[in-house]
């Protein structure tokens, strides 16, 4: 499972090795380390490591709002081979975290509250 979803704000923390990518797509636009950027799909794609595919295994992958590729013949490893917009491997993302955002414990603090109440049981 990943901890962010569509509409969310990631930062890319990623080697940013698309040599893969790359060798096939020359002009492709990749994330770069450190920026932020906003999820607009989730889904399942090739896991690429070094210059090929390793077409063993699919990868949870991203799309982002800011980065926007032209749509490229895919061979998947389900077999369906797909015209798809390359994908990002979702792992190499993290949440962006609002540090002004407060937290609200208020429920928790009236959980410790005494109660008066007597428990009735049946």
């Amino acid at each position: 499972m990943i901890p962010f979803q569509v509409g969310d704000k990631v930062v890319f923390i990623g080697r940013g090795n698309f040599t893969g990518y790359r060798k096939l797509y020359p002009n492709i636009n990749v994330p770069q380390y450190g920026e932020i950027y906003t999820v607009r799909w989730i889904g399942y794609t090739v896991r690429w490591i070094g210059p090929e595919p390793t077409g063993k295994s699919d990868d949870i992958g991203v799309l982002l709002n800011e980065i926007v590729n032209p749509k490229e013949l895919f061979e998947m490893v389900s077999g369906s081979d797909q015209y798809t917009e390359p994908r990002f491997c979702a792992y190499e993302f993290r949440p962006v975290i609002n540090k002004e955002t407060k937290t609200d414990i208020s429920v928790f603090l009236k959980i410790l509250q005494p109660t008066t109440k007597q428990l009735e049981l049946t």
